[in-house]
């Protein structure tokens, strides 16, 4: 079998089989991030490893919409507050202990909403996060892979995992480890991360769809190459005063 067909087909069956498994979840977590958007809340994005793509897929993307942040790690990096060598070992995923200064580098508010992924969803950092959230009476959206979740255990010590923490959970389906296929007897390429990035699209297009519904005009991003985009922009995103940029 030609092989590329063979990665391919892997792809397609992976897509298809996850959202098909998750599209009414999907809508209720629309609505839910839509309610929470129309209350003046944004929807505060952060991802552990290759669930940080989910984060590139839907944080100011041209095509996207503005009430969305991204919460990263590398902000850290950049202001000087942890070695690179957390990020590139994932140790930093790890350490719940800079939770506090990861948060403190942005403006948060008691009405966002938390969307929260990751492939194992054991890591100290991402569920002290969600423990952060629901102790502000805030929702927590979770994105985990079922099949890695159900062998790990809990690692923080509030004994928690993601999914104890949640309000609502849109699982994966994928095998435990995440490889996609055996190249000379070797694992090469992954299939979570390019899942989560089409359910991130696929949940941004059922936000989308709530607010052409309800009749309300969808606050887009524009590409830096149409005409006005900056104005056009900065307009949406300067009526949240720095919170989403």
């Amino acid at each position: 079998m030609n092989s590329e067909v063979f990665i391919a087909d892997r792809f397609i069956k992976a897509i298809d089989d996850n959202f098909s498994a998750n599209s009414d979840l999907l809508s209720e977590v629309a609505q839910s991030l839509f309610s929470t958007i129309q209350k003046g809340g944004i929807v505060q994005l952060f991802g552990v490893g290759p669930g940080e793509e989910f984060v590139n897929e839907l944080f100011f993307r041209a095509g996207g919409l503005s009430p969305f942040h991204g919460i990263k790690v590398s902000d850290l990096l950049t202001r000087g507050m942890i070695e690179q060598s957390k990020i590139d070992d994932m140790s930093v995923y790890q350490d719940a202990s800079i939770l506090e200064d990861l948060l403190s580098i942005y403006k948060l508010d008691d009405r966002d909403a938390y969307v929260l992924v990751s492939q194992k969803g054991n890591e100290p950092l991402i569920v002290k996060m969600a423990l952060y959230a629901k102790s502000k009476g805030q929702k927590v959206i979770a994105l985990v892979n079922k099949n890695s979740y159900d062998v790990l255990p809990a690692i923080d010590d509030s004994g928690k995992r993601l999914l104890d923490i949640a309000d609502l959970a849109i699982m994966t389906t994928l095998d435990e480890p995440d490889i996609l296929a055996e190249v000379d007897g070797r694992g090469v390429g992954q299939l979570f991360g390019t899942v989560a990035n089409v359910l991130a699209q696929c949940l941004e297009a059922e936000i989308y769809k709530l607010y052409v519904e309800n009749g309300i005009e969808a606050p887009v991003l524009l590409s830096a190459n149409v005409k006005g985009a900056d104005v056009h922009n900065n307009a949406l995103t300067d009526a949240y005063e720095g919170r989403v940029r």
